[in-house]
């Protein structure tokens, strides 16, 4: 008898130690709105809330850069991506919200990697409009948890498998139903691999990350000033079952660009170029040209081309290749 009671009373000191721990967490953590609206502010700071015209190069997995290309990111949530590398490879990338195609030297790319990030996350001005933009991920704004990223931790808004929940006591019969409950949600989630979801730094709420429902993640550098824009200075995607590309930024500037630069016939049209204008020239209708492709030792030279996926036959129609 001596022996259960004490069992007994061990079992609540655990319970409450557990119980006092998660509270402790709860209360670092919160709620998620705030958060939103704490990005919001830093997009603020960061002077990200117009159009941004971005020069990258562009890496796969360990090897030198090859390609260099221009990224137009609009807070409106429409982006474009050109591409050039050695051999005369041009490829474009549209993203109209959450629809993305892709053409390679005017040939519709059937499956073409992941390669425009939602950056617009970045350019939302107030929390309303970042709660919006995070609804056409998929993210479910209600859930928030805490893990860590690099040297700090982040917030993670969206992942069931990250949340936080606050503690309370409850009836035996109570919680046998929550346990049930808990498992069934536990097993939905079970089939659906991956979760949308935003990573924030908990010390400056610059976004860290952003994970699609697909499973592609897109982690995000240091932040650095070009001009008066506070913007990463690299990101990495990362897709199921291919190498990891990084674009490393060169520079940064705002640009006007109206809605008909994101049309989709631009992805046809790899010969003209519509370059929207900047500030610092506003008026200009014709756009002067990307910079020429560097010849980077070990990048993807013509003989090199068939290797990554293009084709230069005339009647080569769609198909399926990509920067592999």
């Amino acid at each position: 008898m001596a022996a259960g009671r004490h069992a007994l009373l061990w079992l609540c000191i655990f319970a409450c130690l557990l119980g006092g721990f998660a509270a402790h967490v709860h209360a670092l953590v919160p709620r998620a709105d705030r958060v939103i609206n704490a990005v919001a502010d830093a997009n603020k700071a960061g002077h990200r809330l117009r159009a941004l015209r971005f020069q990258v190069n562009l890496r796969i997995g360990e090897g030198p850069a090859v390609a260099v290309g221009e990224l137009v990111s609009h807070p409106t949530g429409l982006a474009r991506l050109e591409l050039r590398a050695p051999g005369g490879l041009v490829e474009r990338h549209i993203l109209l919200g959450n629809q993305h195609s892709a053409a390679r030297n005017a040939r519709v790319l059937v499956r073409p990697r992941a390669f425009l990030p939602p950056l617009f996350v970045l350019q939302s001005d107030s929390g309303t409009v970042l709660d919006a933009a995070l609804g056409t991920l998929g993210v479910d704004r209600r859930t928030i948890g805490l893990a860590p990223c690099g040297e700090n931790d982040c917030y993670v808004i969206g992942d069931p498998t990250r949340a936080v929940r606050k503690p309370r006591f409850v009836p035996a019969a109570e919680a046998d139903a929550e346990t049930a409950a808990a498992q069934a949600s536990d097993e939905a989630h079970a089939e659906e691999r991956f979760f949308p979801a935003l990573w924030v730094d908990t010390v400056d709420h610059q976004i860290r990350a952003v994970e699609s429902r697909a499973g592609v993640r897109v982690t995000l550098g240091p932040y650095v000033k070009f001009e008066q824009q506070l913007v990463p200075l690299w990101w990495t995607i990362d897709e199921p079952g291919k190498r990891q590309v990084r674009f490393e930024v060169e520079g940064c500037v705002e640009v006007n660009a109206p809605a008909a630069a994101f049309s989709k016939s631009w992805l046809m049209t790899p010969g003209i170029e519509d370059r929207p204008p900047t500030d610092q020239d506003v008026t200009s209708t014709s756009l002067e040209p990307l910079p020429p492709t560097p010849a980077v030792s070990g990048g993807p030279l013509a003989a090199d081309l068939e290797e990554l996926g293009f084709d230069d036959r005339p009647d080569a129609g769609a198909y399926e290749g990509d920067f592999d």
